[in-house]
């Protein structure tokens, strides 16, 4: 082999190195992006789902205090 010939060979091997390096940084910078999004939807969700709960609470107690200010014999449903 000639010498121009063997330093091109090495030189592609090199950037094939360096080309692989950058997919594998890539593919780990992708993953944490994708992991902070799912915690970013995790805490939303846990917060809807608190704001429900506050509202499943005030709705019942309301439907209570409006049942105890009528003093109706209809049972109340908590939905």
């Amino acid at each position: 082999m000639n010498k121009r010939r063997q330093e091109l060979e090495q030189r592609i091997t090199q950037l094939e190195r360096s080309l692989e390096q950058l997919k594998t940084q890539l593919k780990k910078e992708t993953e944490t992006d994708q992991h902070q999004a799912i915690d970013q939807l995790e805490n939303y969700f846990n917060e809807v789902d608190d704001r429900f709960a506050h509202l499943s609470d005030f709705w019942g107690s309301m439907l209570e205090e409006f049942h105890s200010i009528f003093n109706s014999d209809t049972p109340i449903e908590h939905k």
